[in-house]
């Protein structure tokens, strides 16, 4: 009966894992320090990791004050924006009014512009 590959691998990996080290302080000591180095990095990946992910409080306080912030600056762009709009409509005056002289027909008392009357100072009605 053969014993399939994996299973010789693997008794062979565990008779190895079980077998009585021989090596020496220094190498054990070596190992010691590695594992420990290990421990180390490890705890600091952790502690980084937390560092990404904030207490929910946290986010929500940065989240209300980029709201606020951008509240501010359309509020200030607003204000520049309708300051510029009321100073451009103050500085262009408003066209002159074109009026003509009105004067009153001597006979019937009409009002009409000056250009209307005769010269004998009556409307176009009471000339004829």
């Amino acid at each position: 009966m053969t014993v399939p590959q994996s299973i010789r691998r693997a008794t062979t990996a565990l008779a190895r894992l079980l077998k009585p080290h021989t090596t020496s302080i220094a190498k054990r000591q070596a190992a010691l320090h590695a594992s420990a180095s290990r421990t180390r990095l490890l705890t600091q990946d952790a502690v980084s990791a937390d560092a990404y992910n904030p207490p929910k409080s946290v986010v929500e306080s940065v989240f209300m004050f980029r709201l606020l912030l951008l509240a501010a600056a359309a509020f200030i762009v607003w204000r520049l924006l309708r300051g510029v709009r009321i100073h451009v409509e103050r500085v262009q005056p408003p066209p002159p009014e074109r009026y003509e002289p009105m004067a009153r027909c001597a006979k019937c008392g009409t009002h009409l512009p000056a250009a209307a009357l005769s010269r004998s100072g009556l409307c176009g009605r009471c000339a004829e």
